[in-house]
Protein backbone atom coordinates (compact mmCIF):
# COMPACT_ATOMS: atom_id res chain seq x y z
CA UNK A 1 0.00 0.00 0.00
CA UNK A 2 2.84 2.22 0.62
CA UNK A 3 3.69 4.44 -2.59
CA UNK A 4 7.14 4.75 -2.21
CA UNK A 5 10.11 4.76 0.59
CA UNK A 6 11.43 8.49 1.69
CA UNK A 7 14.52 9.62 4.16
CA UNK A 8 12.14 12.33 4.95
CA UNK A 9 8.81 11.97 6.93
CA UNK A 10 6.19 14.43 6.13
CA UNK A 11 5.10 14.18 9.85
CA UNK A 12 7.44 13.52 12.87
CA UNK A 13 5.70 14.37 16.32
CA UNK A 14 8.59 14.21 19.06
CA UNK A 15 8.10 13.92 22.62
CA UNK A 16 4.27 14.60 22.91
CA UNK A 17 2.81 15.03 26.40
CA UNK A 18 -0.48 15.85 27.12
CA UNK A 19 -1.71 16.58 30.72
CA UNK A 20 -4.67 17.82 32.50
CA UNK A 21 -4.69 21.53 33.40
CA UNK A 22 -5.82 20.61 37.01
CA UNK A 23 -7.11 22.92 39.99
CA UNK A 24 -5.43 24.42 42.70
CA UNK A 25 -6.33 22.20 45.99
CA UNK A 26 -9.10 20.70 44.43
CA UNK A 27 -7.56 18.35 41.18
CA UNK A 28 -3.79 17.48 40.43
CA UNK A 29 -2.79 17.40 36.80
CA UNK A 30 -2.71 14.15 35.81
CA UNK A 31 -0.59 12.49 32.78
CA UNK A 32 -2.81 10.82 29.88
CA UNK A 33 -0.22 11.05 27.16
CA UNK A 34 3.65 10.37 28.02
CA UNK A 35 6.17 11.54 25.88
CA UNK A 36 5.45 9.82 22.80
CA UNK A 37 7.24 9.96 19.15
CA UNK A 38 6.17 9.14 16.04
CA UNK A 39 5.80 9.74 12.30
CA UNK A 40 4.30 9.25 9.15
CA UNK A 41 5.53 8.88 5.80
CA UNK A 42 4.50 10.76 2.48
CA UNK A 43 2.40 8.27 0.99
CA UNK A 44 1.78 5.78 3.99
CA UNK A 45 -0.96 4.76 6.52
CA UNK A 46 0.07 4.77 9.86
CA UNK A 47 -2.47 3.34 11.42
CA UNK A 48 -2.67 3.97 15.44
CA UNK A 49 -4.39 1.41 17.14
CA UNK A 50 -5.26 0.59 21.36
CA UNK A 51 -8.31 0.62 23.35
CA UNK A 52 -10.43 2.85 24.65
CA UNK A 53 -9.05 5.72 26.98
CA UNK A 54 -5.28 5.00 25.37
CA UNK A 55 -4.45 8.23 24.21
CA UNK A 56 -4.77 7.72 20.41
CA UNK A 57 -7.75 10.20 19.83
CA UNK A 58 -5.99 12.85 21.95
CA UNK A 59 -2.95 12.48 20.64
CA UNK A 60 -4.24 13.28 17.25
CA UNK A 61 -6.37 16.26 18.40
CA UNK A 62 -3.02 17.56 19.83
CA UNK A 63 -1.85 17.66 16.53
CA UNK A 64 -4.79 19.98 15.61
CA UNK A 65 -4.42 22.01 18.14
CA UNK A 66 -7.91 20.94 19.22
CA UNK A 67 -7.84 19.44 22.56
CA UNK A 68 -9.50 22.48 24.73
CA UNK A 69 -8.29 24.30 27.90
CA UNK A 70 -8.63 21.48 30.31
CA UNK A 71 -5.81 19.93 29.09
CA UNK A 72 -1.96 21.14 28.30
CA UNK A 73 -0.19 19.73 25.78
CA UNK A 74 3.85 19.69 24.94
CA UNK A 75 6.29 18.50 22.59
CA UNK A 76 7.11 19.61 18.97
CA UNK A 77 5.63 18.59 15.49
CA UNK A 78 7.87 19.03 12.44
CA UNK A 79 5.70 19.17 9.69
CA UNK A 80 7.42 19.67 5.84
CA UNK A 81 10.34 21.49 7.09
CA UNK A 82 8.98 23.28 9.45
CA UNK A 83 8.62 22.98 13.22
CA UNK A 84 5.55 23.71 15.69
CA UNK A 85 5.44 23.42 19.23
CA UNK A 86 2.52 21.43 20.47
CA UNK A 87 1.82 24.31 23.19
CA UNK A 88 0.59 27.14 20.21
CA UNK A 89 -3.02 26.03 19.50
CA UNK A 90 -2.86 29.49 17.16
CA UNK A 91 0.49 28.49 15.29
CA UNK A 92 -1.18 24.75 14.67
CA UNK A 93 -4.18 26.55 13.44
CA UNK A 94 -2.14 27.26 10.59
CA UNK A 95 -1.69 23.25 9.60
CA UNK A 96 -5.34 22.78 9.71
CA UNK A 97 -7.21 22.26 6.72
CA UNK A 98 -4.79 23.25 4.39
CA UNK A 99 -2.12 21.08 5.29
CA UNK A 100 -3.68 18.20 7.90
CA UNK A 101 -7.32 17.64 7.34
CA UNK A 102 -9.48 15.32 9.98
CA UNK A 103 -12.27 13.17 9.36
CA UNK A 104 -14.07 12.03 12.84
CA UNK A 105 -16.43 9.26 14.48
CA UNK A 106 -19.27 10.36 14.52
CA UNK A 107 -20.48 13.08 10.90
CA UNK A 108 -23.69 14.17 12.23
CA UNK A 109 -21.64 15.67 15.03
CA UNK A 110 -19.37 17.20 12.93
CA UNK A 111 -21.66 18.96 10.76
CA UNK A 112 -23.98 21.78 11.29
CA UNK A 113 -27.43 21.10 11.61
CA UNK A 114 -28.99 24.33 10.39
CA UNK A 115 -26.73 24.51 7.59
CA UNK A 116 -27.06 23.14 4.04
CA UNK A 117 -23.90 20.64 2.97
CA UNK A 118 -23.50 23.31 0.47
CA UNK A 119 -22.84 25.90 3.02
CA UNK A 120 -19.97 23.78 5.09
CA UNK A 121 -17.95 23.68 1.65
CA UNK A 122 -18.43 26.84 0.69
CA UNK A 123 -16.90 28.55 3.96
CA UNK A 124 -14.06 25.96 3.70
CA UNK A 125 -13.53 26.60 0.15
CA UNK A 126 -13.27 30.39 1.26
CA UNK A 127 -11.18 30.19 4.31
CA UNK A 128 -8.42 28.06 2.31
CA UNK A 129 -8.19 29.98 -0.59
CA UNK A 130 -9.69 27.94 -2.79
CA UNK A 131 -13.04 29.38 -3.80
CA UNK A 132 -11.84 31.32 -6.61
CA UNK A 133 -13.90 29.73 -8.61
CA UNK A 134 -17.07 28.38 -9.10
CA UNK A 135 -17.74 27.39 -5.23
CA UNK A 136 -20.64 25.55 -6.30
CA UNK A 137 -18.96 23.56 -9.55
CA UNK A 138 -15.99 22.48 -6.94
CA UNK A 139 -18.14 21.35 -4.06
CA UNK A 140 -19.76 19.24 -6.30
CA UNK A 141 -16.95 17.97 -7.73
CA UNK A 142 -15.74 17.02 -4.08
CA UNK A 143 -18.77 15.51 -3.79
CA UNK A 144 -18.84 13.00 -6.69
CA UNK A 145 -14.96 12.35 -6.29
CA UNK A 146 -16.32 10.46 -3.13
CA UNK A 147 -18.76 8.80 -4.92
CA UNK A 148 -21.63 11.12 -4.18
CA UNK A 149 -24.78 10.96 -6.27
CA UNK A 150 -26.77 14.07 -7.54
CA UNK A 151 -23.96 15.97 -5.85
CA UNK A 152 -25.41 19.24 -7.08
CA UNK A 153 -29.07 18.25 -5.46
CA UNK A 154 -26.58 17.05 -2.03
CA UNK A 155 -26.01 20.63 -1.64
CA UNK A 156 -29.28 22.40 -1.03
CA UNK A 157 -29.77 19.29 1.18
CA UNK A 158 -29.17 19.39 5.07
CA UNK A 159 -27.27 17.00 7.15
CA UNK A 160 -30.29 15.41 8.21
CA UNK A 161 -31.32 14.06 4.94
CA UNK A 162 -27.85 12.00 4.22
CA UNK A 163 -27.85 9.14 5.48
CA UNK A 164 -24.90 8.04 7.94
CA UNK A 165 -22.43 6.54 5.33
CA UNK A 166 -23.07 9.61 2.87
CA UNK A 167 -22.63 12.06 5.46
CA UNK A 168 -19.10 10.57 5.90
CA UNK A 169 -18.44 10.66 2.67
CA UNK A 170 -18.75 14.76 2.75
CA UNK A 171 -17.07 14.90 5.31
CA UNK A 172 -14.23 13.20 4.21
CA UNK A 173 -14.40 15.77 1.07
CA UNK A 174 -14.78 18.70 3.25
CA UNK A 175 -11.48 17.30 4.52
CA UNK A 176 -10.10 17.15 1.47
CA UNK A 177 -11.43 20.09 0.21
CA UNK A 178 -8.43 22.50 0.64
CA UNK A 179 -5.79 19.69 -0.54
CA UNK A 180 -4.30 18.46 2.05
CA UNK A 181 -1.08 16.32 2.50
CA UNK A 182 -1.54 14.59 5.46
CA UNK A 183 -5.42 13.25 6.54
CA UNK A 184 -6.31 12.20 10.41
CA UNK A 185 -9.31 9.67 10.14
CA UNK A 186 -10.17 8.88 13.75
CA UNK A 187 -12.33 6.22 13.91
CA UNK A 188 -14.51 7.22 10.58
CA UNK A 189 -16.04 3.99 10.12
CA UNK A 190 -17.34 2.88 14.02
CA UNK A 191 -20.61 4.22 13.56
CA UNK A 192 -21.00 2.60 10.28
CA UNK A 193 -22.85 -0.74 9.03
CA UNK A 194 -20.09 -3.20 7.59
CA UNK A 195 -20.91 -2.69 4.01
CA UNK A 196 -20.74 1.46 3.90
CA UNK A 197 -17.28 0.61 6.42
CA UNK A 198 -15.76 -1.19 3.79
CA UNK A 199 -16.50 1.45 1.03
CA UNK A 200 -15.13 4.56 3.23
CA UNK A 201 -11.85 2.64 3.48
CA UNK A 202 -11.55 1.62 -0.26
CA UNK A 203 -12.22 5.65 -0.55
CA UNK A 204 -9.56 6.51 2.05
CA UNK A 205 -7.00 4.11 0.11
CA UNK A 206 -8.14 4.79 -3.32
CA UNK A 207 -7.62 8.96 -2.49
CA UNK A 208 -4.17 8.56 -1.12
CA UNK A 209 -3.73 6.32 -3.90
CA UNK A 210 -4.37 8.75 -6.31
CA UNK A 211 -2.84 11.96 -4.77
CA UNK A 212 -0.14 10.96 -2.83
CA UNK A 213 -1.45 11.89 0.44
CA UNK A 214 -0.29 10.06 3.92
CA UNK A 215 -2.85 9.15 6.35
CA UNK A 216 -2.89 8.82 10.37
CA UNK A 217 -5.53 6.09 10.91
CA UNK A 218 -7.03 5.82 14.45
CA UNK A 219 -9.25 2.94 15.43
CA UNK A 220 -9.55 0.53 18.32
CA UNK A 221 -10.45 -2.62 15.69
CA UNK A 222 -7.23 -4.33 14.55
CA UNK A 223 -9.19 -6.01 11.56
CA UNK A 224 -9.80 -2.45 10.11
CA UNK A 225 -5.95 -1.48 10.71
CA UNK A 226 -5.27 -4.83 8.96
CA UNK A 227 -7.02 -3.57 5.94
CA UNK A 228 -5.53 -0.57 5.70
CA UNK A 229 -2.06 0.51 7.31
CA UNK A 230 1.19 0.39 6.20
CA UNK A 231 2.80 0.66 9.71
CA UNK A 232 1.10 0.37 13.01
CA UNK A 233 1.71 2.24 16.65
CA UNK A 234 0.35 0.78 19.20
CA UNK A 235 -0.82 3.08 22.58
CA UNK A 236 -1.56 1.50 25.68
CA UNK A 237 -2.14 4.21 28.72
CA UNK A 238 -0.48 6.82 26.84
CA UNK A 239 2.48 5.61 25.90
CA UNK A 240 3.64 3.59 22.36
CA UNK A 241 4.46 0.23 23.46
CA UNK A 242 4.91 -1.07 19.77
CA UNK A 243 5.62 0.32 16.07
CA UNK A 244 6.01 -2.34 13.44
CA UNK A 245 5.05 -3.20 9.74
CA UNK A 246 1.26 -3.86 9.71
CA UNK A 247 1.92 -7.37 8.45
CA UNK A 248 4.75 -7.79 11.29
CA UNK A 249 2.14 -6.57 14.30
CA UNK A 250 0.20 -9.89 12.75
CA UNK A 251 2.52 -12.05 12.05
CA UNK A 252 5.06 -11.97 15.21
CA UNK A 253 3.56 -9.10 17.69
CA UNK A 254 6.89 -7.89 19.67
CA UNK A 255 5.29 -7.05 23.28
CA UNK A 256 2.62 -8.97 25.59
CA UNK A 257 0.01 -6.03 24.79
CA UNK A 258 -0.34 -6.13 21.42
CA UNK A 259 -0.19 -10.03 21.45
CA UNK A 260 -3.02 -9.97 23.04
CA UNK A 261 -4.66 -7.28 21.25
CA UNK A 262 -3.77 -9.52 18.11
CA UNK A 263 -5.27 -12.56 19.53
CA UNK A 264 -8.47 -11.07 20.54
CA UNK A 265 -9.32 -10.66 16.90
CA UNK A 266 -11.76 -13.60 15.60
CA UNK A 267 -10.62 -16.24 12.90
CA UNK A 268 -12.96 -14.20 10.63
CA UNK A 269 -11.81 -11.05 11.26
CA UNK A 270 -8.14 -12.39 10.92
CA UNK A 271 -8.60 -13.03 7.23
CA UNK A 272 -8.01 -11.21 4.92
CA UNK A 273 -9.93 -10.59 1.79
CA UNK A 274 -8.15 -12.84 -0.54
CA UNK A 275 -8.99 -15.85 2.39
CA UNK A 276 -5.35 -15.75 3.70
CA UNK A 277 -5.04 -15.71 6.96
CA UNK A 278 -2.87 -12.81 8.03
CA UNK A 279 -0.90 -15.07 10.51
CA UNK A 280 0.77 -17.27 7.94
Amino acid sequence: MFLGKSMKPLMKVTDLTIRTVGDKGFHEQKMLVNGIDFHVNPGEVLGIVGESGSGKSLSCLSLLGLTGRSLKSAGQLHFSGQTYSLEDPDALRALRGKKIGAVFQNPRASLNPVRTIGAHFFEVLDRHGEGGGNRKSQATALLEAVGIGEASRRLEQYPHQLSGGMCQRAMIALALAARPRLLIADEPTTALDTTIQAQVLDLIDEIRTKDGMSVIFVSHDLGVIADIADRVAVMRCGTIVETSACTTLFSSPATPYARSLVNSISQARRNGPDGRDLYE
